[in-house]
């Protein structure tokens, strides 16, 4: 599905904040990582998370793999990660990538920076 200047804009699925839109072209398909600060993965923080990327995605997620998730969004990387922020606790870290892009975005309090090493696009987000 492609959007013209003339289409509506998507609007912020649920989770986001009322009245903020944006313009996309096409899914992408994203990935996110995430680790709560209890460790838990049955947490309420994370099955809050895996509500807001279901509210995302634009179809299926994938989340056979402990706390990490593939699917399709219209949405905006930096779209993805600021409603993921909401969602998760000052100690959380979350990680949230692109596979058809060159894009990520690390939530939270990272100690290791390397990650910026290997991944140059990578940004805080």
């Amino acid at each position: 599905m492609h959007m013209d200047q003339n289409q509506t804009p998507f609007t912020a699925p649920a989770g986001g904040k009322p009245g903020v839109s944006f313009r996309v072209l096409d899914t992408r398909t994203f990935w996110v990582s995430h680790l709560t600060s209890d460790g838990k993965r049955k947490s309420r923080t994370s099955r809050e998370i895996a509500s807001a990327i279901a509210s995302l995605a634009d179809g299926s997620v994938w989340n056979e793999a402990p706390s990490f998730y593939v699917f399709r969004s219209y949405a905006t990387i930096s779209h993805i990660a600021c409603i993921l922020r909401m969602q998760r606790r000052v100690k959380d870290i979350l990680v949230v990538g692109s596979f058809t892009h060159s894009e990520c975005r690390i939530v939270g309090p990272y100690q290791d920076p390397q990650i910026f090493e290997l991944l140059p696009f990578a940004k805080k987000g």
